[in-house]
């Protein structure tokens, strides 16, 4: 406000438009008569002041873009850097998981719900964690109640997520999926661990990374929106976090 930088452009021009329409009135007024023409030298001042005036106001206006697209960059580094930091900390705490299952076995079900319980309260971004077994088949998960969805259900008949499994058992480390559809609805990610006993592969277990919680706790700065895709579809809306009346920087990841 109080500046032509944050004026809209129909109202600016309008402005200067009218105001040379009347300098060239009183111009050639001036110019009929001989009495004034001492003040054209003072209008042709203000004529030079108005080219200065366009000048350094088409420059401000440069300035504040290339600042706001260099913020804008600066902004988006950082949410790519803790997109990455979350899902490094989530990767190393379903690897402990994993080495655990390893070690203790999958047959006490009360540990491996306390386990996984705890695992869900802390890590906010997951949704599942389940176990499959080597036929490939899920044989148990949690949270318990949400089970039926995935009962005996094969991972490797879903090319997307047989490309992260067949990942995490060749390196022996934990993988991420590209986005799929959640059988528990919605769009995320799944991160398997190859779980192996006496060197000898044994199953996985995986844990399910919900797109909307990954992104949309995100402190996303309140001039631009994120909209994630991936493959040509969307996996996450925009999240607007501005308000209607101010200028905004849109971009997709």
């Amino acid at each position: 406000p109080g500046s032509f930088a944050h004026m809209s452009l129909p109202t600016a021009f309008g402005v200067i438009a009218s105001g040379v329409v009347l300098m060239g009135l009183s111009f050639q007024q001036l110019s009929a008569s001989k009495d004034e023409s001492y003040r054209l030298a003072s209008y042709g001042v203000m004529i030079v002041l108005l080219f200065v005036t366009l000048s350094l106001w088409q420059v401000l206006i440069n300035q504040n873009k290339i600042q706001s697209q260099h913020l804008f960059e600066v902004k988006l580094e950082n949410v790519k850097n803790q997109i990455k930091e979350r899902l490094n900390e989530t990767s190393l705490a379903i690897k402990r998981f994993a080495s655990r299952v390893e070690y203790v076995g999958s047959n006490d079900k009360g540990y491996l719900i306390l386990d996984a319980k705890g695992y869900i309260e802390q890590i906010s971004i997951l949704k599942r964690i389940a176990l499959v077994d080597s036929k490939n088949k899920i044989f148990w998960s949690y949270p318990t109640e949400l089970g039926y969805q995935v009962e005996n259900f094969n991972q490797m008949a879903v090319p997307v997520r047989k490309e992260a499994f067949d990942e995490a058992r060749e390196t022996r480390e934990p993988s991420l999926s590209r986005s799929v559809e959640l059988l528990s609805g919605g769009f995320g990610f799944i991160m398997p661990v190859a779980i192996f006993r006496k060197n000898r592969h044994a199953g996985y277990l995986y844990a399910t990374v919900e797109a909307s919680k990954l992104f949309s706790t995100l402190s996303a700065a309140s001039d631009f929106e994120i909209t994630v895709l991936d493959s040509g579809k969307q996996i996450f809306p925009a999240l607007k976090r501005y308000p209607p009346s101010e200028q905004n920087i849109k971009k997709t990841l």
